[in-house]
């Protein structure tokens, strides 16, 4: 049987020039962390991807920003699993980075956009749309960078072992997540927690709003 020989996308990354990659891949995790933090504070259901660390910060398990890096060295876990091991050492350390700054960003901005949340529903509705504008952007740094985060890099590794598409695969895992952050919720809160409006809007503007990003500073911040 032929041995699988997938390699993780961030292999290929450590070959672009390092500082434009640095200083892009810093700016993303900021910008991302900004975004996340304004989706979340706005309190209409957050982004998929933060559902999980959403509904255990809602029963005391954590921080926002630790429970994210949480997932995301969970995932990378996963990722050296799948690779039986086989991932240099350098995007081990990157993933590691990378999850590590996620959840210091989301957790040293949220309590500052808190200070700027009013309490009108429309004053949360401006800060959700915020909030994505901004993940859009921070996502569109990271793309031009060629760095993922390592639950992004997972669901990439998922759908070259299988040979499906990104978006396939991606689209099942943020359904999945979704579905075990509802199961959390009523088994431990009797309740659905971090699944709203918000939470659809940002599935349908997200990816819009990053692809859009990506056509209007590629020219900009072309890494060659």
């Amino acid at each position: 049987m032929e041995e699988t020989t997938v390699q993780n996308p961030a292999e290929e990354a450590v070959r672009i020039p390092l500082l434009k990659r640095a200083i892009f891949t810093i700016l993303g995790i900021l910008i991302l962390a900004t975004g996340v933090s304004a989706v979340t504070i706005a309190n209409l259901g957050t982004a998929t991807v933060s559902t999980v660390p959403f509904v255990l910060n809602y029963l005391g398990l954590g921080t926002i920003g630790m429970l994210e890096m949480g997932i995301n060295l969970v995932t990378l876990v996963i990722q050296l699993i799948l690779l039986k091991g086989r991932m240099k050492p350098l995007v081990i350390l990157v993933q590691v980075l990378l999850a590590v700054g996620i959840g210091v960003g989301i957790d040293a901005i949220m309590p500052v956009l808190q200070t700027l949340l009013g309490t009108s529903y429309l004053s949360h509705l401006v800060m959700l749309f915020f909030g994505i504008v901004m993940t859009g952007l921070g996502i569109s740094f990271m793309v031009q960078s060629q760095m993922m985060m390592p639950l992004d890099a997972l669901v990439d590794l998922l759908a070259r072992i299988n040979g499906k598409s990104f978006g396939f695969v991606k689209t099942i895992f943020d359904v999945g997540l979704t579905a075990i952050t509802c199961v959390i919720g009523l088994v431990f809160a009797h309740t659905i927690v971090g699944v709203r409006e918000g939470t659809v809007l940002c599935a349908l503007l997200c990816g819009l709003v990053s692809n859009l990003f990506i056509r209007l500073l590629r020219p900009i911040l072309k890494m060659a």
